[in-house]
């Protein structure tokens, strides 16, 4: 059966869902995630990478301008 590595964040974050008691063990969590994500349909998919791609250029365009006067700020 193949490895998957996970960071050491990663493995906190499923060590607690372990440890709160919500599954038996690292694997059941895994096994869940995937159950989960593999009932999506295709078109929830795309409407969530839509939803990303509008976030993701939203946070570029004014955090981003945020960031560079904040920056500019200290010169």
């Amino acid at each position: 059966m193949s490895q998957i590595e996970l960071s050491e964040q990663d493995l906190e974050k499923v060590d607690k869902l372990v440890k709160n008691g919500l599954f038996i063990n690292r694997n059941q969590v895994i096994m869940s995630g995937l159950e989960s994500l593999s009932e999506i349909s295709e078109d929830e998919v795309r409407k969530m990478k839509d939803a990303q791609a509008k976030v993701n250029s939203y946070l570029e365009i004014n955090v981003g301008n945020l960031l560079s006067a904040g920056c500019q700020s200290r010169l």
